[in-house]
């Protein structure tokens, strides 16, 4: 996650978010790959305006300074912002190889993946078939600089009997992680659960 430091509270939340669906993007790519590393399971991208810590490990997190310019990223565009994330991004991932086993390949080439898909975050978070009714029940996910949105779309062959947004948060995963665990029938319901066990989402079915 890119953060900044010595910073009013409202500006650090303002640029967590919007800079979070690049960080998303990168760490979905990680999870796809069977990653080693030594002494460290996550890495922690620090936006800063001073002068640059050493990178260090603590509690398991290698935590690696980027330098942010602050009067820069004021003075672009919303247009302009994806890419000034990927550069620090990159910045940040160069630090680090030189003192740090890391993925470099995997993470360099997500970010290019990154840009030429159009600074596009989006995803499938879970895909199961409704062996009671024979349907197929996808939740799809997007991920911008302003927010996360996941539909749930329910279809069998090529006809789509539902496609509708089911959750809508800021574009961090504190707000959406583990809310879809599973998709499941019971009861003439179509339910979206969460790691809990909860329901995130139920319809009725069939679908009236």
């Amino acid at each position: 996650m890119l953060d900044v430091l010595e910073s009013p509270r409202l500006y650090r939340s303002e640029f967590g978010f919007k800079s979070r669906f690049v960080g998303n993007y990168l760490s979905r790519a990680l999870a796809e790959n069977k990653i080693e590393t030594d002494g460290f399971n996550r890495i922690v991208l620090v936006g800063c305006q001073q002068e640059r810590r050493p990178n260090y490990i603590q509690d398991k997190v290698l935590v690696v300074d980027v330098p942010f310019d602050k009067s820069e990223y004021n003075g672009l565009s919303e247009d302009q912002l994806p890419e000034f994330f990927c550069k620090m991004y990159h910045s940040g991932i160069e630090s680090m190889r030189p003192t740090f086993k890391i993925p470099y390949d995997v993470l360099i080439g997500s970010i290019e993946s990154f840009r030429l898909g159009g600074y596009k975050n989006v995803w499938q978070a879970k895909i199961k078939l409704l062996k009671e009714i024979s349907v197929k029940a996808t939740v799809s996910c997007t991920m911008t600089m302003e927010f996360f949105s996941a539909r749930l779309n329910l279809s069998r062959g090529r006809e789509i009997f539902y496609d509708e947004e089911i959750l809508n948060t800021l574009p961090d995963e504190s707000f959406f992680g583990g809310q879809f665990r599973d998709i499941t029938y019971s009861n003439y319901e179509v339910s979206v659960i969460n790691r809990h066990g909860g329901r995130v989402y139920y319809l009725g079915w069939p679908i009236k």
